[in-house]
């Protein structure tokens, strides 16, 4: 009787133990691949990475995102039918995207960031450059041609911040840019007058060239931005690198005489290459004195 009430606890001992003990994990290629559709699938949209793609405006992200999505979908077809070599492969190929499209992602947030530090210092430039422009448009008594300045400069920089709101970044900076360049050279036409050559006193020809070719790469500058900004309109793009290509042409002729020392000369045609740009400037509807 004993030996019977031992076996039978015996028996129930072992049958709660074999109940309570957890189950061997599910080993078969069927039941990992499921598992790794559930990580890939909390990879592509409810990561951490996954909110910053989303979350970014950064086109080639977005685009990477949505390829990770199709090969997720394309891996799970394969699961299906069976083909776990193919899911694997699939569920690696997607993952890849995703990490890809992850790095644009944060990589546009750095760009945006950077851009965006870069338009606030070049807004405080053009204020203050602005600034100094009417200050010495009063000393200079100039009143008509630096109000036409101001309003031009003023209108330029309301249009970048409304650009800047928007997003687009890129075109606002470049908006700062001609505002910038545009304001810059009306001070140095005011300060120069109509006489620049008898006005400034220089020490020798060489000098008056290196000063005439800061003039001229400063009107370059704003005429390659107007050649971007112009690129649609066929007609005024036409004529922009028209008076553009004349003015580069009379810029070589004034190195190569530099070069050979003819500092005079030089000067004469880094004078004629500017007023091209002058004119580019001018046939692109933008208002520069001179």
């Amino acid at each position: 009787m004993k030996k019977r009430r031992f076996l039978a606890g015996a028996a129930a001992l072992l049958l709660a133990a074999s109940t309570a003990a957890p189950r061997a994990a599910d080993t078969t290629p069927e039941a990992q691949l499921k598992a790794r559709a559930a990580q890939v699938e909390r990879l592509l949209e409810r990561s951490s990475g996954a909110q910053r793609v989303e979350g970014s405006g950064n086109p080639q992200a977005h685009e990477l995102h949505e390829q990770a999505r199709a090969t997720y979908r394309e891996a799970m077809q394969a699961l299906e039918a069976g083909d776990y070599g193919g899911a694997n492969k699939l569920f690696s190929e997607a993952t890849r995207t995703m990490f890809q499209a992850i790095r644009h992602a944060d990589s546009g947030a750095l760009l945006a960031e950077k851009q965006r530090r870069d338009y606030e210092a070049r807004h405080k430039s053009v204020e203050a450059l602005l600034e100094a422009h009417d200050r010495v448009a009063e000393e200079k008594k100039v009143g008509k041609a630096a109000r036409e300045v101001h309003d031009e400069v003023a209108r330029l920089v309301g249009e970048a911040d409304a650009t800047f709101r928007a997003g687009r970044l890129e075109e606002a900076r470049a908006l700062l840019d001609r505002a910038y360049i545009t304001t810059k050279m009306a001070i140095q036409r005011m300060r120069e007058g109509d006489t620049l050559t008898r006005s400034l006193n220089f020490a020798t020809k060489e000098d008056e060239y290196k000063y005439e070719l800061d003039r001229n790469d400063s009107h370059k500058m704003l005429v390659n931005l107007l050649l971007q900004e112009k690129k649609d309109n066929p007609y005024t793009a036409q004529m922009v690198a028209r008076f553009s290509a004349q003015a580069e042409a009379l810029r070589r002729e004034a190195e190569e005489q530099a070069a050979a020392g003819d500092f005079e000369a030089a000067v004469k045609s880094l004078e004629e290459s500017t007023k091209r740009y002058i004119r580019a400037i001018r046939s692109a509807g933008i208002f520069i004195p001179g």
